[in-house]
């Protein structure tokens, strides 16, 4: 390949960049992306701050003063392992046969050798075939295979609202729902892995839900909201093995959702489901919500590299 097809790449951190420009290059490099991720500088800013994405290890890549590509990177611990994860990666379009991504992961990886990080995770849609050759090229592994829903709070409460149980009742059979304020340890007391994003780790604790049932524990949920609080996230359900999913469990969960957040504020909520490993339990929960007003938006594979 001779210099014209293949320019010199100049690797920089991200807080030594120009914030407009990145603005500009998140936006345009992500133009033909599966869902609409335009920004502004100041969803940007905001996005990295709750994640934690620093500035200091994150990458853009230049090339003739241009910016062109980048990734966008936390490190942080979880259960008991440091770990990276990747924000986010993209490469401007007319840009992406040139390697660049590769150069920046290498330099992330490297990076990661050199502060401890034991083990590098990413998240990547399964029809972006592209990705995810890259990634495991890198050696990066399917670690598990998840199928997001969406619907609106408002839809499902119209269509079940029949149906609807008051969660402040007092029967003795009432399902309950109590914020854990400790939400590792939780956790850890019911022996199951943290099956979250790294990135709804981060502020776990405030939406860990346990479930009660004649005043005992039969599981916990976890969930968050976006920036706007306009869409909830819901992102694993856990019930103990004497617990069935069915209908009458789901119901109070939106039940919770709708009087929570769409009650007060009198406005629509969006939610989306995660469904994770797609085992039986799981198959069964998302078949349950396809009855209900949900819908498939994209399915997507978390992937990891031991270090």
């Amino acid at each position: 390949m001779n210099d014209i097809l293949k320019p010199k790449i100049i690797i920089k951190k991200l807080k030594d960049c120009d914030k407009n420009e990145f603005t500009k290059l998140w936006n345009e490099s992500h133009s033909d992306h599966f869902h609409n991720w335009q920004k502004t500088r100041e969803e940007i800013e905001k996005r990295n701050k709750l994640y934690k994405l620093s500035e200091e290890n994150s990458k853009v890549a230049f090339i003739d003063d241009k910016q062109v590509g980048f990734i966008l990177t936390a490190t942080g611990e979880v259960d008991g392992k440091l770990v990276g994860w990747n924000g986010a990666t993209a490469v401007l379009k007319q840009y992406r046969r040139f390697g660049i991504a590769t150069l920046l992961y290498n330099e992330i990886l490297n990076d990661y050798k050199q502060q401890g990080i034991e083990q590098a995770l990413l998240d990547v849609i399964t029809i972006n075939e592209g990705a995810k050759k890259l990634y495991t090229k890198l050696g990066f592994q399917i670690k598990s295979h998840h199928i997001v829903l969406y619907s609106t709070l408002n839809e499902y409460q119209n269509k079940n609202h029949k149906n609807l149980i008051n969660v402040n009742n007092n029967n003795n059979n009432e399902i309950n729902f109590n914020m854990v304020l400790d939400g590792f340890k939780q956790y850890h007391k019911l022996n199951q892995p943290l099956n979250t994003q790294y990135q709804n780790l981060i502020e776990i604790h405030e939406n860990l839900i346990n479930i009660e049932k004649n005043g005992e524990i039969i599981g916990f949920m976890v969930y968050s909201l976006t920036f706007d609080k306009c869409v909830i996230l819901f992102h694993q359900l856990f019930l103990q093995d004497k617990c069935n999913i069915n209908n009458e469990i789901i119901t109070e969960i939106f039940n919770y959702f709708y009087e929570k957040y769409c009650i007060p504020t009198n406005t629509e909520k969006k939610i989306y489901l995660t469904m994770w490993d797609l085992n039986l339990n799981e198959t069964k929960f998302m078949l349950q919500f396809n009855d209900n007003e949900f819908k498939k938006d994209f399915e997507y594979y978390s992937m990891k590299l031991d270090i």
